[in-house]
Order: C-alpha cells, then structure tokens, then sequence
C-alpha cells in the first residue's frame, strides 16, 4: 500500500475509535467481563470508497488500483438479496420484541459446552435498548439457577452478576454521539449475535449471503441465511447462520462460528412484538447495598 494510503487508513482508524468501542462475544467465565477492541472495523467500506478518490487529492492510480483489486465480488444470490429486502421492511416495523432465549457456548479447543435460559427486552428507540437476563445455566448435565444481567441503555452496557454481586459498566458510545450510533445486538457489535432490526446494505457491505436448502433440525418453517465475511471486512466470525421465521420475518435462531473453533448458538422463542415495555428495565444504575464489587470506566478517546 502507497504511503498516502497508509496515512489515510492511520487517519480513519483513529477517528473510527472517536463514538463507540465494541465489546466482544460473551465468554464462559462466571466472574468474566466485557473484553473490547478497536472499532476499526467500521470504516473498512469507507476506505475502499476514499481509495477511489484519492488519485483527485494527488494520492494517483497505483493506491486505488490495489484497493479495488481486494474488493471481493459479490457472491450474494438474488434468492438471498430478496429475503434481506423483506427481513429488513418488516423489522422496521418492530418499535419493541420480548422473547424467551437459550444460550449455548461451545470451546472447540477446549470441549467446554455451556447452555443458558433467558430472556430478551428488546426497544428500537432511538436509542436501541436491550435487557437480557439469564435464570439457569446448564454445565456438564447439572442445571443450576442464575442471576446474570446484560443491560445496555442507548450508552451505557452493563453486566450484573447479582448471586455475586459483581457489577461491570461500560460506556461504548461517546456522550454526544448520535442516538442511533450503536446497535450492540448488530452482527459483530457486540456479546451477543441477534440481528433484530436487520439493515440489508449494511448486512451486504460487510458480508455475502446465500441461501440455504433445508434440513430437518431447522426451526419450522425458516428460511436459512449463511453469512461469510468479506475479504475487506475483519470480522471476529469466519462464519454465521440466521434463521427467520418465514412469516413474521424475526430471527428464531443465529449460530457464529470463529477462528478458534468457538460456537454460539442464540436460539429465539415466544416472541411478542410491539407490546408495552416496562423502560425501568433498562436502568444501568449501580445497585444499592453492601457488598458489591463495582467497576465503572467512561468513554475514554
């Protein structure tokens, strides 16, 4: 890459850091936080867009030629193009979801398999709100009861463990930043994979999409959506399923795949759409009492 592409690139990496920070999937420990990387990743499509520019600012042909050769072709089918149209209509419809939620987390390396039951509370805003709470877990056949919060107000992502009263606080969009800034449940964006309010341009710069033929362990009457990242894209998957149910369009199962051999599998049921939400729910406050463990870290530049 020509050196006015390498300051270029230098430049919007840092700025990309400048309105949200993203937190990386769930991990398997009890007492485990939030882990974060750089958001670099958020203006992959936009460098391959000012390459194309730059020969008119006097960075000339050999920058742009290179990025235009890595840009990948597009290996999406019409079948899967026509299904994000409608996924993406219908989910502009949804103003709030609750649904009930199973959790699995596979270590390919390891063996390690892990299974949660809970709930979701889903606001489209703006600001996008979530509440996730899980009540069980699964380890090695032995089902025990928990008490596990992921919270995130529109700002603040918050996770509560209140058996051990451990409480972990994040601020990953910047004070100021606009309202629809962050979708920590967007592919990538956060712990958890659940893509409720789909945005099919979004979806396709950074992955291509197929469609799946059936098969008899899939959720009645979905449709199946396997994404591959692109070659311009780094993505923490190298691979990730969604299946919509095929009438009311809402994703009933998601599975990501990485390079570690890691598997999630985010299972969606009994969804009730647009139903009144008690916004107390998404209070990130610190609890009150004696007792807890506390780590708090603003926005930091």
């Amino acid at each position: 890459m020509g050196i006015c592409m390498t300051i270029l690139r230098n430049v919007l990496v840092w700025v990309a850091g400048a309105e949200y920070s993203k937190p990386r999937p769930l991990g398997t420990s009890k007492s485990r936080g939030f882990e974060y990387s750089a958001p670099a990743t958020r203006c992959a499509a936009l460098l391959f867009g000012l390459a194309l520019l730059a020969p008119q600012q006097g960075c000339r042909a050999q920058d742009a030629a290179a990025q235009v050769a890595t840009q990948p072709a597009d290996a999406t089918s019409p079948a899967a193009s026509d299904w994000l149209d409608r996924i993406q209509q219908k989910s502009s419809q949804i103003k709030s979801l609750q649904a009930d939620l199973r959790y699995d987390r596979n270590q390919g390396l390891v063996g390690d398999k892990q299974r949660r039951f809970g709930s979701l509370v889903f606001q489209a805003g703006p600001p996008k709100k979530y509440a996730i709470h899980f009540d069980r877990l699964l380890v090695d056949g032995r089902l025990d009861k928990q008490d596990r919060w992921y919270i995130f107000d529109g700002q603040w992502l918050v996770e509560r463990l209140d058996a051990e009263k451990q409480f972990i606080k994040r601020q990953i969009v910047a004070p100021g930043a606009p309202a629809d800034k962050a979708d920590p449940l967007d592919l990538g964006e956060g712990p958890f994979a659940l893509p409720i309010t789909a945005k099919k341009d979004r979806i396709l710069q950074r992955f291509s999409v197929a469609v799946i033929d059936a098969e008899k362990d899939d959720p009645v009457n979905s449709v199946h959506l396997k994404l591959t990242p692109r070659e311009n894209f780094k993505s923490d998957y190298t691979q990730i399923d969604m299946w919509y149910d095929r009438e009311s369009l809402l994703p009933v199962r998601v599975r990501t795949l990485d390079e570690s051999e890691n598997e999630t599998v985010i299972l969606m049921t009994k969804p009730r759409v647009n139903e009144p939400v008690d916004d107390k729910v998404f209070d990130t406050g610190e609890p009150k009492g004696d007792g807890w463990r506390i780590d708090t870290t603003p926005w930091e530049n």
